[in-house]
């Protein structure tokens, strides 16, 4: 991108400089409101947090009626957890994922304002440009890209084509390498792809295995009182 600054004319600078204003905020804003949403997911994901949401205060019920109304609020509990969860990872997909994704379809779609009619986009078999794309090429180039940066192994290992795996019957077209700016634009969407669908994962996996053990250890706490309350 930054090639195209010196040939820029004076005359017709607004383009330009909108796509800039867009580009920069998008790139600078969402990473603050991310951290705060991933410090919210870290909380409500905490096994503090679990306790709180699913433990329920007083003795064991031991009448069949009350510890089906116990059972009852524990699914609330959880239910009221995950929608917090979920509200979460909401907020970082959005701002995350979904603004640098409007960030490469910008640069994508108005390479003109950017790179001044250079070819950025490729066809993926024999490297011939393509000037204008259709919309559906369009639509596979950034479903490519979303997959190559969130599941890269997969789509590598298995050298899955977009198109023949949707059924579509379109040539796939990819990033021109001679056009460094923009290839590292395709190349940084992928790696914020990559990082947060890792994270978002790892937060998966650490909240199944919290509310498991959360779970398991509120009930040996409940049936522990019940079983002191017998003997004393």
């Amino acid at each position: 991108m930054f090639e195209t600054l010196t040939n820029v004319t004076i005359g017709e600078p607004w383009p330009l400089v909108a796509a800039w204003t867009v580009v920069m905020g998008t790139v600078l804003f969402p990473p603050f409101y991310v951290f705060s949403a991933f410090r919210q997911l870290h909380k409500k994901t905490s096994a503090d947090h679990i306790r709180d949401e699913i433990r329920i205060p007083g003795p064991a019920p031991t009448r069949k009626e009350t510890i089906e109304i116990q059972r009852v609020k524990k699914r609330e509990g959880l239910k009221r957890h995950t929608k917090q969860m979920l509200r979460e990872v909401l907020k970082i997909t959005v701002l995350g994922i979904g603004l640098p994704l409007a960030m490469l379809v910008l640069i994508t779609t108005k390479s003109h304002w950017f790179f001044l009619g250079l070819p950025v986009l490729v066809d993926a078999g024999d490297g011939t440009p393509v000037a204008r794309p259709d919309g559906v090429q369009l639509f596979l180039f950034f479903v490519d890209q979303f997959l190559k940066g969130s599941l890269n192994d997969l789509v590598e290992v298995f050298n899955i084509n977009i198109a023949s795996f949707l059924g579509v019957k379109a040539v796939m077209i990819t990033n021109n390498p001679a056009i460094v700016s923009f290839s590292l634009s395709v190349f940084i969407f992928r790696m914020i792809v990559g990082v947060y669908a890792f994270a978002l994962l790892l937060y998966a996996l650490r909240t199944l295995w919290l509310r498991n053990y959360v779970g398991l250890k509120v009930s040996m706490s409940a049936r522990l009182g019940q079983l002191q309350r017998a003997l004393f």
